[in-house]
């Protein structure tokens, strides 16, 4: 009798050691499952210094558009100053349209400012926009369209930009 008492207890011990021990296993593949998920892919090229620019811009032909952070107006204030600029390296005139634009879905909407083909080099500081806006964050998008500086203007790649327009 006392053998079948011991052997019971035994059994029901290794029952609660298996199972203690698949529940710490099952926890800590969850965790391990979640590490893993939330790992970090970083690039093994990367430095901390940088390189001079290279000078393939001109060579290449590739087109450089500047990007814009959130722009500031007063209240129904239809001057506009920021820098649309054609760098100097482009191959090419930049038209800039200044638009509204839907900040969900990014479709474009009325036209605010349209301006003249800008050499390279060149810069727009002020823009007249076609009318004030009350106070708000509105969506806007930079359209950057391109002509090549030969003498047949061939439209080239055209590039978006959008930034908010911030009414204060």
């Amino acid at each position: 009798m006392k053998k079948k008492f011991v052997k019971k207890i035994l059994v029901i011990f290794c029952g609660i050691v298996f199972g203690t021990a698949l529940g710490v296993l099952i926890m800590n593949n969850k965790k391990l499952s979640q590490l893993v998920r939330n790992t970090l892919n970083l690039d093994k090229n990367q430095s901390d210094a940088r390189e001079p620019r290279m000078e393939s811009y001109k060579s290449s032909g590739s087109i450089q558009i500047r990007g814009y952070p959130n722009i500031y107006l007063a209240e129904n204030q239809k001057e506009m100053h920021i820098t649309l600029e054609n760098p100097e390296s482009n191959p090419c005139y930049i038209q800039f349209t200044i638009r509204l634009a839907n900040s969900v879905t990014g479709k474009k909407g009325e036209i605010l400012y349209e301006s003249g083909d800008v050499l390279p080099g060149k810069f727009i500081n002020s823009q007249t926009l076609k009318h004030g806006f009350s106070k708000g964050k509105y969506s806007l998008v930079i359209e950057n369209h391109t002509k090549s500086l030969d003498e047949n203007h061939i439209k080239m790649n055209s590039m978006d930009v959008y930034t908010n327009l911030m009414v204060e």
